[in-house]
């Protein structure tokens, strides 16, 4: 109650702000998560990755199922206030609803989840950090224009998976490494990333019994989610196996013989060594988590989102050690992100705000304008700046000394 009556406003300010920006804008991810709603909700049936073509022609469901089954209960709740006819029009084609108020509607209604998980990562980032920082992380989450851009404007089911990476840290934080453990493999549930983080988690048990225990629990959502669809041919063609993740295999070093190092694998592996050779704590797991989300996003063309995942981790970070060298890195990877933004397709920016105002549908953005060789210098150039600004934070994070 305490922390109601001291932050209720901000929570307040942050929930309208995104109501709004998540009315005026559409981005065809969107889609992904009303058709999915529609074929549970509305037909009552089980397997959204068989009937999206059905539903939505130009829909393609390829994320994991509890992504949307986690959406389930607040459309549940919205849906007495859905116009049933602007639902169809807008899964068939939502450019006939630009400019019309019940799609903003509709869009709330869509987004809505998204953007209360979102508050909720601020809200378990200010109890992560020190108590003297609770309000600054409360405050930087819920106003800082990317994690609104993710959760509020394109809609992505990155929030679900970062949300449940901020609810493991919490029970780190309180020693509840079970707990840890399934909020863990609940993030991977959504997207397989969090797996990525699970050796320095069974880093933190005490016992071999413990360890297993941790595997075990981590592994079980993944499990009870994605057992009942195994059956479905659409979801093993399309989302069990995620070809972005194929990505962080494609930076190598050629060696003789046709062989050649993998560079993102060689990495992580060379920071789980590390981290299990040392005398390991909870700051060191959020400190190698920053380390290895970096070596995949410095070394991948990843999407702009995926730089969600280790936002959270950063800000705890940068909070304790603030320094020039942080700030600087920080400076550096905003700069390159703002870049690759206007470097994307228009959809990810201009014609964002085509719901508002319908012209923008027909807008350019740099990606049309330029020419292809353009675009891939520019490309190269905002690249090379987020790979040395990353460079910086990670040779601050293994000298960090707390100021």
């Amino acid at each position: 109650m305490t922390y109601l009556r001291k932050y209720w406003f901000l929570v307040l300010i942050a929930l309208v702000i995104r109501l709004l920006v998540g009315a005026f804008t559409f981005h065809e991810d969107v889609r992904a998560s009303a058709t999915a709603s529609f074929v549970y909700l509305e037909l009552k049936e089980l397997d959204p990755y068989k009937r999206s073509f059905d539903i939505a022609p130009q829909e393609l469901l390829n994320y994991l199922p509890f992504s949307y089954i986690l959406s389930l209960p607040i459309h549940l709740v919205e849906r007495v206030f859905v116009d049933r006819d602007i639902e169809k029009i807008f899964l068939a084609n939502q450019n006939l609803l630009l400019g019309n108020p019940k799609m903003w509607l509709y869009l709330i209604y869509v987004k809505l989840p998204f953007i209360i998980f979102d508050i909720g990562i601020g809200v378990l980032l200010s109890f992560i950090v020190q108590f003297n920082n609770q309000k600054k992380a409360l405050a930087i989450w819920l106003f800082n224009p990317f994690s609104i851009w993710v959760s509020s404007a394109i809609g992505q089911y990155d929030v679900y998976l970062v949300f449940f990476l901020c609810l493991s840290l919490f029970f780190i934080q309180k020693d509840k490494l079970y707990l840890a453990a399934l909020a863990l493999g609940a993030g991977a549930a959504t997207k397989s990333a969090p797996f990525l983080l699970l050796p320095l988690l069974l880093g933190l048990a005490v016992s071999f019994k413990d360890r297993l225990i941790i595997l075990f629990l981590s592994v079980l959502p993944y499990i009870i989610t994605v057992t009942p669809y195994i059956a479905s041919p659409s979801f093993r063609k399309d989302a069990l196996l995620a070809p972005q993740m194929q990505k962080i295999f494609y930076a190598n070093i050629p060696l003789s013989g046709g062989e050649f190092i993998l560079i993102v694998p060689s990495l992580i592996l060379f920071f789980y060594v590390t981290y299990l050779l040392r005398d390991r704590t909870k700051e060191d797991f959020i400190a190698y988590s920053i380390l290895i989300f970096l070596s995949i996003l410095a070394f991948t063309h990843f999407h702009i989102q995926w730089f969600f995942w280790v936002l959270p981790f950063i800000i705890i970070f940068a909070l304790d050690y603030w320094n020039k060298q942080i700030k600087w890195s920080i400076i550096g990877l905003i700069t390159s992100l703002i870049g690759m933004l206007f470097l994307f397709e228009s959809s990810l920016q201009l014609k964002l705000f085509a719901p508002l105002f319908p012209v923008l549908e027909s807008a350019k953005g740099l990606h049309e304008i330029l020419q292809d060789n353009q675009v891939i210098l520019l490309r190269s150039v905002t690249a090379s700046t987020f790979f040395v600004s990353s460079l910086l934070l990670c040779k601050a994070i293994l000298n960090k000394k707390r100021v």
